[in-house]
């Protein structure tokens, strides 16, 4: 079966397993939370706070991978850039994460307008021609 070709309408991926896993824990914490209400005790108090913290630390996981993704890509580009003959100064850091998709031939122009013109990362990446695919975010 052939790879489907990555553009700007089908780049959004969404990480089914992360979104089942918070499906199941918000469940799980309404069930704790009804059932503390029928019977208040130790025991459903904390189940409720075990329910909460699950689901605080399955959010802030997921908050950690993509920050530490951005700068990753930050460091990618600015190298990238430079080695191009630009300079990455100006960009903000969800500019940078959008100019990823740019190909070696627009990426410079495009970052140059990017910093001049405060460009919105939606509006960089429907302004690419040549999509550069990035498969390995998530």
């Amino acid at each position: 079966m052939a790879a489907v070709q990555q553009t700007y309408k089908n780049h959004v991926r969404v990480d089914r397993a992360y979104l089942a896993l918070q499906v199941l824990n918000l469940t799980d914490l309404i069930a704790a939370i009804w059932w503390m209400h029928r019977r208040f005790d130790l025991g459903h108090l904390v189940i409720v706070g075990l329910a909460i913290a699950a689901l605080s630390a399955t959010m802030a996981l997921r908050h950690y991978a993509i920050v530490n993704q951005n700068r990753i890509i930050r460091l990618e580009e600015n190298v990238r850039l430079h080695w191009m003959g630009a300079d990455g100064a100006g960009l903000t850091i969800q500019q940078m994460v959008a100019l990823r998709f740019a190909g070696d031939a627009e990426v410079v122009a495009l970052a140059r307008r990017a910093a001049a013109e405060s460009l919105l990362p939606k509006q960089i990446k429907e302004s690419i021609t040549v999509w550069r695919p990035d498969l390995e975010r998530v």
